[in-house]
Parts: C-alpha cells; structure tokens; sequence
C-alpha cells in the first residue's frame, strides 16, 4: 500500500470592511485542510478533513468544527472506473451538469453517491447517481451551508470519430429537496448533444454544445 497526504493551514484576520454590516466585520478564522490518499493495488481511499475555528464570530452564521468534507472508495478494473462516496462530476463542457472544485470562483461541489466510468479506445462511458454535497463552508460569507439533499443523476456516452474530434450525447436529471409547491414533485431534466476538435485548422481546441432543458 502507499500513502500520500498534504495539510494546508490559514490565518484570517477580518477588520471593518466598511459594508455597513457589522455581522461580517472583526473577527479571526483559522482553517484547517487535510488531504489523505491510501492505494493498495486496484483500490483508492481518498479522504478530506476541513476545520475551521472562528474567534469573536460576530453572529451564529460562523460555526467552528471539523468536517468529513470529502471521503471516497475508487475501484479500478481495466477500462472500468466504479467510485463510491464524494466524486466530480461535469457532463460535456458543463452546461448540463458540473460539480467541481473551483477556486477561482469559490465554488467547491461534490456529488455524494457513485459514478460508474468506462474509457475505451474509442468509446467512453459515464453514469452517475447521488445526492449533491457542497463545502459546508460557504466560500464568501464564510457562513455554515447545510447539506440542500438534493438529488442528482446523469450519464452520457462519447465516441472518438478520430482526427481529434469527439462527439457525444448527455442527460441529468435534478430533483431538489426543497419543493416551490407544497406536496408537487419539482425536477429539473437535461439533454444534449456535443462536439469536440482539439486541434481546429491548428488554431487550438473548439466544442458546440447544445442542451435542451425542461423543468417540472
């Protein structure tokens, strides 16, 4: 088995930011991110720990603690890829469905359930299933985020038509927790279609994406 592993360690101190808000001002926050990956032949554990300790929060919105933020069981059989727990996500370049870690924008999404992939010579697969899981933390505010249970599916199939160009079919399906009506089922359906050529007139990467979308 091998074992890697990062810690990352953060001060912050807040001042009056001058927003007439006080609920956001004078305080001290110090974050802690554990990253833990243990491989022993075909599996890999991955795990996440993140604690945060909020000194003179100015309102219950700051909470301090540790959280479980990302734990995950990967499974690898040739061309076959199963993930059990906390995975990414992203169907086609991301209109229909992305759940992903960008920190340039503070977004930190998960889906908390499994994904099943295949990766062939010229043919990929992907089929997802969970229930969506962001950071607890919220990345402006730094406020505490519950968990929103909603549930989240989708797949989609790609085929390499060679010349660097692929193309590809995608659906997800999204039923949030939360209902806009009482007692009415509220669901979010996507379906699209996709194109990709790495290498345009060599000029760089181009894709066409064209989604379809109904809400109930």
């Amino acid at each position: 088995p091998e074992v890697a592993g990062a810690s990352m360690s953060r001060v912050e101190a807040h001042g009056d930011n001058q927003n007439q808000n006080p609920d956001d001002d004078e305080f001290l926050l110090l974050q802690q991110r554990a990253d833990l990956a243990l491989t022993s032949g075909d599996l890999l554990l991955s795990t996440r720990l993140d604690g945060e300790l909020f000194v003179d929060a100015p309102d219950a919105g700051y909470r301090s603690g540790m959280t479980l933020e990302r734990v995950s069981l990967e499974w690898r059989l040739g061309d076959f890829t199963l993930t059990a727990g906390d995975v990414t996500a992203q169907l086609g370049r991301g209109l229909a469905l992305s759940l992903r870690k960008l920190p340039e924008v503070g977004a930190d999404n998960a889906l908390r359930g499994a994904r099943f992939e295949f990766q062939g010579s010229s043919l990929s697969a992907t089929a997802l299933l969970g229930l969506a899981n962001p950071a607890n933390v919220d990345a402006v505010s730094l406020h505490h985020v519950e968990d929103p249970g909603d549930v989240i599916s989708g797949a989609q199939l790609e085929l390499a038509a060679g010349s660097g160009v692929g193309v590809g079919v995608l659906t997800s399906m999204v039923l949030p927790r939360e209902r806009l009506l009482p007692g009415a089922q509220d669901w979010t359906l996507t379906s699209g279609a996709f194109v990709e050529v790495k290498d345009l007139l060599g000029l760089g990467h181009a894709s066409l994406e064209v989604d379809v979308q109904q809400r109930s």
